[in-house]
């Protein structure tokens, strides 16, 4: 499936980061069809604006550009508040059957 988005990706016009601005969950799978294609600057541009979210595909991206500092900087920051546990039961210590 994914080969079908490629066929036509070189063609698509610069509004596909405009797009993936608007779609935030999609912005990763966006930004990894445009580093394909050899557009990894705009790849970037995509996902700068979702850091932390898609840090992970980012530094790839910034790596691939040579972009060491800007990948270290990247790595060594922290995120503000540490993302509460969506587990609010407690654990039974019975044995399961």
């Amino acid at each position: 499936m994914r080969e079908a988005y490629h066929a036509g990706l070189t063609s698509i016009s610069d509004g596909l980061v405009e797009i993936a601005n608007l779609v935030g969950s999609a912005t990763w799978i966006i930004s990894d069809l445009l580093a394909e294609t050899g557009r990894t600057e705009e790849a970037v541009a995509v996902l700068e604006p979702h850091v932390p979210t898609n840090c992970g595909s980012l530094v790839g991206h910034l790596i691939d550009l040579g972009r060491v500092k800007d990948t270290a900087a990247l790595l060594q920051q922290r995120k503000s508040e540490p993302v509460a546990s969506a587990w609010t039961g407690t654990l039974s210590t019975a044995p399961p059957l």
